[in-house]
Protein backbone atom coordinates (compact mmCIF):
# COMPACT_ATOMS: atom_id res chain seq x y z
CA UNK A 1 0.00 0.00 0.00
CA UNK A 2 0.94 3.79 -0.73
CA UNK A 3 1.00 5.67 2.46
CA UNK A 4 -0.79 9.30 2.90
CA UNK A 5 2.58 10.63 3.34
CA UNK A 6 3.79 9.72 -0.66
CA UNK A 7 0.37 10.52 -1.82
CA UNK A 8 1.21 13.86 -0.62
CA UNK A 9 4.54 14.05 -2.42
CA UNK A 10 2.95 12.77 -5.33
CA UNK A 11 0.29 15.14 -5.75
CA UNK A 12 3.11 17.60 -5.89
CA UNK A 13 5.07 15.76 -8.46
CA UNK A 14 1.87 15.38 -10.30
CA UNK A 15 -0.48 18.19 -10.04
CA UNK A 16 -2.68 16.99 -12.97
CA UNK A 17 -3.82 13.50 -11.19
CA UNK A 18 -7.27 13.73 -9.14
CA UNK A 19 -5.48 12.48 -5.74
CA UNK A 20 -7.70 12.56 -3.14
CA UNK A 21 -6.79 14.79 0.19
CA UNK A 22 -5.38 17.66 -1.50
CA UNK A 23 -7.31 20.19 -0.06
CA UNK A 24 -6.11 18.19 3.14
CA UNK A 25 -2.32 18.69 2.22
CA UNK A 26 -2.36 22.57 1.60
CA UNK A 27 -4.35 23.11 5.26
CA UNK A 28 -1.13 21.15 6.91
CA UNK A 29 1.44 23.14 4.67
CA UNK A 30 -0.50 26.83 5.19
CA UNK A 31 -1.11 25.67 9.21
CA UNK A 32 2.84 25.11 9.21
CA UNK A 33 2.01 20.97 10.55
CA UNK A 34 5.38 20.32 12.89
CA UNK A 35 4.58 16.94 12.50
CA UNK A 36 3.64 16.57 8.55
CA UNK A 37 7.73 18.75 8.44
CA UNK A 38 9.23 15.81 10.80
CA UNK A 39 7.66 13.46 8.56
CA UNK A 40 8.89 14.81 5.15
CA UNK A 41 12.31 15.19 7.02
CA UNK A 42 12.36 11.56 8.14
CA UNK A 43 11.58 10.66 4.67
CA UNK A 44 14.19 13.08 2.86
CA UNK A 45 11.55 14.32 0.85
CA UNK A 46 11.85 18.42 1.62
CA UNK A 47 14.28 19.64 -0.38
CA UNK A 48 12.04 17.94 -2.88
CA UNK A 49 9.04 19.68 -2.15
CA UNK A 50 10.73 22.73 -1.79
CA UNK A 51 11.52 22.32 -5.29
CA UNK A 52 8.23 21.55 -6.25
CA UNK A 53 6.74 24.66 -4.32
CA UNK A 54 8.97 26.51 -6.44
CA UNK A 55 8.39 25.59 -9.51
CA UNK A 56 5.02 25.69 -9.52
CA UNK A 57 5.16 29.11 -7.95
CA UNK A 58 3.41 27.85 -4.58
CA UNK A 59 5.64 28.88 -2.12
CA UNK A 60 3.95 32.24 -1.03
CA UNK A 61 1.08 30.03 0.00
CA UNK A 62 3.27 28.58 3.51
CA UNK A 63 4.30 30.89 6.45
CA UNK A 64 7.74 32.44 5.66
CA UNK A 65 9.00 30.60 8.91
CA UNK A 66 8.06 27.23 8.02
CA UNK A 67 9.05 27.82 4.15
CA UNK A 68 12.76 28.43 5.55
CA UNK A 69 12.33 25.28 6.88
CA UNK A 70 12.66 23.81 3.63
CA UNK A 71 14.69 26.02 2.41
CA UNK A 72 17.02 25.23 4.93
CA UNK A 73 16.79 21.42 4.55
CA UNK A 74 17.58 22.07 1.38
CA UNK A 75 20.55 24.04 1.47
CA UNK A 76 21.63 21.62 3.39
CA UNK A 77 21.06 18.74 1.01
CA UNK A 78 22.96 20.46 -1.80
CA UNK A 79 25.67 21.05 0.42
CA UNK A 80 25.60 17.41 1.11
CA UNK A 81 24.79 16.23 -2.34
CA UNK A 82 28.51 17.73 -3.69
CA UNK A 83 30.25 16.44 -1.19
CA UNK A 84 28.85 12.82 -1.92
CA UNK A 85 29.60 13.73 -6.32
CA UNK A 86 33.02 14.63 -5.49
CA UNK A 87 33.90 11.37 -3.60
CA UNK A 88 31.52 9.00 -5.56
CA UNK A 89 33.84 10.92 -8.61
CA UNK A 90 37.31 9.71 -6.88
CA UNK A 91 35.92 5.93 -6.41
CA UNK A 92 34.56 5.94 -10.00
CA UNK A 93 38.04 7.41 -11.31
CA UNK A 94 39.95 4.74 -9.42
CA UNK A 95 37.30 1.96 -10.53
CA UNK A 96 38.35 2.78 -14.70
CA UNK A 97 41.62 2.73 -13.81
CA UNK A 98 41.97 -0.83 -12.21
CA UNK A 99 39.42 -1.92 -14.97
CA UNK A 100 36.61 -2.69 -12.61
CA UNK A 101 33.72 -3.41 -14.46
CA UNK A 102 30.65 -1.84 -12.50
CA UNK A 103 27.20 -0.67 -12.71
CA UNK A 104 26.05 2.25 -10.88
CA UNK A 105 22.89 1.49 -8.77
CA UNK A 106 20.22 2.79 -7.02
CA UNK A 107 20.50 6.69 -5.25
CA UNK A 108 23.33 7.17 -7.61
CA UNK A 109 21.51 6.34 -11.01
CA UNK A 110 18.58 7.79 -9.90
CA UNK A 111 19.89 10.82 -9.35
CA UNK A 112 21.18 11.17 -13.03
CA UNK A 113 18.51 9.64 -14.67
CA UNK A 114 15.03 10.96 -13.13
CA UNK A 115 15.85 13.49 -10.99
CA UNK A 116 16.28 17.40 -11.97
CA UNK A 117 18.37 18.49 -9.35
CA UNK A 118 20.92 16.06 -6.99
CA UNK A 119 20.04 17.64 -3.77
CA UNK A 120 16.22 16.36 -4.43
CA UNK A 121 17.63 12.97 -3.74
CA UNK A 122 19.29 11.63 -0.67
CA UNK A 123 21.89 9.15 -0.95
CA UNK A 124 23.84 7.26 2.14
CA UNK A 125 25.91 5.35 -0.15
CA UNK A 126 27.50 4.73 -3.50
CA UNK A 127 25.90 1.32 -4.43
CA UNK A 128 27.57 -0.47 -7.16
CA UNK A 129 27.32 -4.05 -9.20
CA UNK A 130 30.34 -5.78 -9.72
CA UNK A 131 31.05 -8.86 -11.33
CA UNK A 132 32.04 -11.73 -8.57
CA UNK A 133 34.69 -12.66 -10.03
CA UNK A 134 36.04 -9.24 -10.07
CA UNK A 135 35.52 -9.18 -6.48
CA UNK A 136 39.32 -9.39 -5.20
CA UNK A 137 40.17 -6.39 -7.59
CA UNK A 138 37.41 -4.71 -6.52
CA UNK A 139 38.28 -4.64 -2.90
CA UNK A 140 41.72 -4.08 -3.44
CA UNK A 141 41.24 -0.81 -5.58
CA UNK A 142 39.22 -0.07 -2.47
CA UNK A 143 41.87 -0.63 0.02
CA UNK A 144 43.91 2.06 -1.69
CA UNK A 145 41.03 4.36 -1.66
CA UNK A 146 41.78 3.93 2.39
CA UNK A 147 38.00 2.09 2.61
CA UNK A 148 37.60 -0.56 4.85
CA UNK A 149 35.25 -3.26 5.28
CA UNK A 150 32.69 -2.35 7.64
CA UNK A 151 33.18 -3.65 11.20
CA UNK A 152 29.46 -4.96 11.08
CA UNK A 153 30.13 -7.31 8.42
CA UNK A 154 31.81 -9.70 10.75
CA UNK A 155 31.57 -13.43 8.78
CA UNK A 156 29.26 -15.63 11.04
CA UNK A 157 31.85 -18.20 9.78
CA UNK A 158 34.78 -17.77 7.23
CA UNK A 159 33.65 -17.38 3.75
CA UNK A 160 30.23 -17.92 4.56
CA UNK A 161 29.17 -14.30 3.29
CA UNK A 162 30.20 -14.40 -0.06
CA UNK A 163 29.34 -17.86 -0.42
CA UNK A 164 25.85 -17.01 0.54
CA UNK A 165 25.17 -13.52 0.46
CA UNK A 166 25.29 -10.73 -2.25
CA UNK A 167 26.77 -7.67 -0.91
CA UNK A 168 29.65 -6.05 1.07
CA UNK A 169 29.78 -2.90 2.91
CA UNK A 170 32.73 -0.61 3.26
CA UNK A 171 32.97 2.82 4.73
CA UNK A 172 36.42 5.69 4.63
CA UNK A 173 39.07 5.11 7.12
CA UNK A 174 38.79 8.60 7.81
CA UNK A 175 35.15 8.57 8.88
CA UNK A 176 34.86 10.89 5.94
CA UNK A 177 33.91 10.41 2.68
CA UNK A 178 30.94 7.88 1.36
CA UNK A 179 30.00 4.79 2.37
CA UNK A 180 30.11 1.83 -1.05
CA UNK A 181 27.32 -0.70 -0.65
CA UNK A 182 29.39 -3.36 -3.02
CA UNK A 183 27.15 -6.29 -4.86
CA UNK A 184 28.07 -8.78 -7.15
CA UNK A 185 24.21 -9.68 -7.74
CA UNK A 186 20.80 -8.37 -6.89
CA UNK A 187 18.98 -10.18 -4.52
CA UNK A 188 15.85 -9.51 -2.33
CA UNK A 189 12.98 -11.14 -0.51
CA UNK A 190 15.35 -13.85 1.76
CA UNK A 191 17.62 -13.55 -1.39
CA UNK A 192 14.39 -16.11 -3.19
CA UNK A 193 14.98 -12.85 -6.26
CA UNK A 194 18.25 -12.67 -8.00
CA UNK A 195 19.11 -10.54 -10.89
CA UNK A 196 22.80 -11.69 -11.63
CA UNK A 197 25.32 -9.31 -13.03
CA UNK A 198 26.83 -11.04 -16.46
CA UNK A 199 22.49 -10.31 -17.34
CA UNK A 200 22.38 -7.15 -16.25
CA UNK A 201 25.96 -5.85 -18.12
CA UNK A 202 24.11 -7.43 -21.46
CA UNK A 203 21.75 -4.28 -21.60
CA UNK A 204 23.65 -1.71 -19.33
CA UNK A 205 23.39 1.78 -20.98
CA UNK A 206 26.51 3.91 -20.97
CA UNK A 207 26.03 7.34 -19.53
CA UNK A 208 28.55 10.38 -18.20
CA UNK A 209 29.09 11.41 -14.70
CA UNK A 210 30.96 14.33 -14.57
CA UNK A 211 33.39 13.22 -17.52
CA UNK A 212 33.76 9.45 -16.55
CA UNK A 213 32.36 7.03 -18.43
CA UNK A 214 29.87 4.44 -16.26
CA UNK A 215 27.50 1.92 -16.84
CA UNK A 216 23.79 2.22 -15.60
CA UNK A 217 20.81 -0.77 -15.96
CA UNK A 218 19.00 -0.72 -18.97
CA UNK A 219 15.35 1.43 -17.97
CA UNK A 220 13.43 -2.12 -17.86
CA UNK A 221 16.02 -3.81 -15.45
CA UNK A 222 15.97 -0.72 -13.22
CA UNK A 223 12.01 -0.59 -12.75
CA UNK A 224 12.42 -4.42 -12.20
CA UNK A 225 14.73 -3.57 -9.56
CA UNK A 226 13.02 -0.70 -7.99
CA UNK A 227 9.71 -2.54 -7.52
CA UNK A 228 11.82 -5.81 -6.33
CA UNK A 229 13.39 -3.74 -3.80
CA UNK A 230 10.49 -2.28 -2.36
CA UNK A 231 8.49 -5.32 -2.11
CA UNK A 232 11.60 -6.88 -0.68
CA UNK A 233 11.89 -4.12 2.22
CA UNK A 234 8.33 -4.43 2.43
CA UNK A 235 7.97 -7.99 3.02
CA UNK A 236 11.63 -8.39 5.35
CA UNK A 237 10.28 -5.27 7.55
CA UNK A 238 6.31 -6.57 7.58
CA UNK A 239 5.37 -3.00 6.70
CA UNK A 240 2.13 -2.20 5.87
CA UNK A 241 3.26 0.39 3.55
CA UNK A 242 6.17 0.82 1.02
CA UNK A 243 9.03 2.67 1.87
CA UNK A 244 7.83 6.70 0.66
CA UNK A 245 11.31 7.29 -1.13
CA UNK A 246 11.01 3.98 -2.91
CA UNK A 247 7.65 4.67 -4.32
CA UNK A 248 8.85 8.85 -5.74
CA UNK A 249 11.62 6.82 -7.04
CA UNK A 250 9.71 4.56 -9.34
CA UNK A 251 7.22 7.32 -10.00
CA UNK A 252 9.26 9.01 -11.93
CA UNK A 253 11.24 6.41 -13.09
CA UNK A 254 7.79 5.26 -14.74
CA UNK A 255 6.96 8.73 -16.29
CA UNK A 256 10.27 9.99 -16.37
CA UNK A 257 12.08 7.02 -18.83
CA UNK A 258 11.26 5.39 -22.19
CA UNK A 259 10.61 1.97 -21.53
CA UNK A 260 10.47 -1.21 -23.80
CA UNK A 261 6.84 -2.82 -21.69
CA UNK A 262 7.79 -6.07 -24.63
CA UNK A 263 10.75 -6.25 -23.49
CA UNK A 264 10.09 -5.83 -19.89
CA UNK A 265 7.79 -8.35 -19.90
CA UNK A 266 10.62 -10.66 -21.46
CA UNK A 267 12.74 -9.70 -18.76
CA UNK A 268 10.65 -9.78 -15.54
CA UNK A 269 9.68 -13.78 -16.95
CA UNK A 270 13.55 -14.28 -17.50
CA UNK A 271 14.07 -13.61 -13.97
CA UNK A 272 10.90 -15.35 -12.71
CA UNK A 273 9.66 -12.15 -10.60
CA UNK A 274 6.53 -11.88 -11.91
CA UNK A 275 4.64 -11.84 -8.54
CA UNK A 276 6.51 -9.10 -6.81
CA UNK A 277 6.39 -6.65 -9.64
CA UNK A 278 2.71 -7.42 -10.54
CA UNK A 279 2.12 -6.44 -6.64
CA UNK A 280 4.00 -3.41 -7.02
CA UNK A 281 2.88 -2.40 -10.28
CA UNK A 282 -0.66 -2.85 -9.77
CA UNK A 283 0.03 -0.36 -6.71
CA UNK A 284 1.17 2.31 -8.96
CA UNK A 285 -1.20 2.27 -11.37
CA UNK A 286 -3.91 2.76 -8.73
CA UNK A 287 -2.46 5.74 -8.91
CA UNK A 288 -0.61 6.67 -12.44
CA UNK A 289 -2.69 4.94 -14.71
CA UNK A 290 -1.42 6.32 -17.41
CA UNK A 291 2.24 5.48 -16.34
CA UNK A 292 1.68 1.75 -17.08
CA UNK A 293 0.43 -0.02 -19.65
CA UNK A 294 -2.28 -2.01 -18.93
CA UNK A 295 -1.41 -4.92 -21.17
CA UNK A 296 1.79 -5.46 -18.83
CA UNK A 297 -0.47 -5.93 -16.03
CA UNK A 298 -2.78 -8.39 -17.85
CA UNK A 299 -0.04 -10.10 -18.30
CA UNK A 300 1.73 -10.54 -15.43
CA UNK A 301 -1.44 -11.36 -13.96
CA UNK A 302 -1.27 -14.68 -15.61
CA UNK A 303 1.80 -15.81 -13.79
CA UNK A 304 0.91 -18.35 -11.10
CA UNK A 305 3.71 -18.86 -8.78
CA UNK A 306 4.95 -22.76 -7.93
CA UNK A 307 4.85 -24.33 -4.96
CA UNK A 308 8.13 -22.53 -3.36
CA UNK A 309 6.90 -19.36 -4.53
CA UNK A 310 4.38 -19.44 -3.13
CA UNK A 311 5.13 -20.66 0.32
CA UNK A 312 7.52 -17.96 0.51
CA UNK A 313 5.79 -15.04 -0.09
CA UNK A 314 2.75 -16.51 2.12
CA UNK A 315 4.47 -15.56 5.22
CA UNK A 316 3.84 -18.27 6.86
CA UNK A 317 7.79 -19.28 7.40
CA UNK A 318 8.42 -16.38 9.60
CA UNK A 319 12.19 -16.88 11.06
CA UNK A 320 12.73 -19.74 8.58
CA UNK A 321 12.15 -17.51 5.55
CA UNK A 322 16.04 -16.54 5.14
CA UNK A 323 16.49 -20.76 4.95
CA UNK A 324 14.27 -21.50 2.56
CA UNK A 325 14.88 -18.91 0.66
CA UNK A 326 18.72 -20.46 0.96
CA UNK A 327 17.86 -24.43 0.55
CA UNK A 328 15.43 -23.28 -2.20
CA UNK A 329 18.54 -21.25 -4.20
CA UNK A 330 21.54 -22.90 -3.46
CA UNK A 331 22.86 -26.53 -3.96
CA UNK A 332 22.12 -29.33 -1.00
CA UNK A 333 25.70 -28.92 -0.50
CA UNK A 334 26.15 -25.84 1.06
CA UNK A 335 22.99 -26.66 3.17
CA UNK A 336 25.24 -27.97 5.71
CA UNK A 337 27.21 -25.23 6.01
CA UNK A 338 23.99 -22.57 5.93
CA UNK A 339 23.15 -23.97 8.81
CA UNK A 340 25.98 -24.26 10.66
CA UNK A 341 26.98 -20.35 10.15
CA UNK A 342 23.18 -19.49 11.73
CA UNK A 343 23.67 -22.26 15.16
CA UNK A 344 27.70 -22.12 15.52
CA UNK A 345 29.14 -18.89 14.21
CA UNK A 346 32.23 -17.89 15.21
CA UNK A 347 33.05 -16.51 18.72
CA UNK A 348 34.03 -12.90 17.09
CA UNK A 349 30.73 -12.91 15.28
CA UNK A 350 28.94 -13.67 18.65
CA UNK A 351 30.67 -10.71 20.67
CA UNK A 352 29.44 -8.24 17.62
CA UNK A 353 25.85 -9.65 17.13
CA UNK A 354 25.18 -10.55 20.97
CA UNK A 355 27.42 -8.08 22.60
CA UNK A 356 29.02 -11.20 24.40
CA UNK A 357 31.11 -14.46 22.65
CA UNK A 358 28.53 -16.78 24.97
CA UNK A 359 27.33 -19.04 22.40
CA UNK A 360 24.62 -19.93 25.23
CA UNK A 361 23.50 -16.67 25.03
CA UNK A 362 23.56 -16.50 21.64
CA UNK A 363 21.45 -19.70 21.24
CA UNK A 364 18.93 -18.29 23.80
CA UNK A 365 18.52 -14.94 21.25
CA UNK A 366 18.39 -17.27 18.45
CA UNK A 367 15.28 -19.30 19.92
CA UNK A 368 13.87 -16.29 21.25
CA UNK A 369 13.33 -14.40 17.82
CA UNK A 370 11.72 -17.85 16.47
CA UNK A 371 9.43 -17.44 19.54
CA UNK A 372 8.80 -13.98 18.81
CA UNK A 373 8.10 -14.43 15.63
CA UNK A 374 4.10 -13.85 14.52
CA UNK A 375 1.87 -16.71 13.53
Amino acid sequence: MVSPLALIVLAFLFPELALAGKKQIWDALAAADPHLLAELRDNGLTPLIYLQLLGQNQHQKLPPAFLREFHQDYASSLKTAARQEQAALQIIRSFNQAKVDFILLKGADLRLRVYQDQAQRPMCDLDTLISRDQLPLTRQTLAQLGYRLSPLLTDPRPGVRELFDHELMFEPSSGEGLAIDLHWEIRTVAGFYRLPFPVLRRRAVLADYQGLPIKLLSPEHLVIHLCLHMYGDRFDCRQVYYNDLQIVDLALALTRLSLNWPQFLKDVAMFQCQAPVLSVLQEMSNILPHAINLMVLSELARYRPKTAERILLSQKLGYFSNYFAAFSRNPCRYWLSYVASKLWPSRQYLAQASGTPSRIAYLKQFLGKIRSEPK
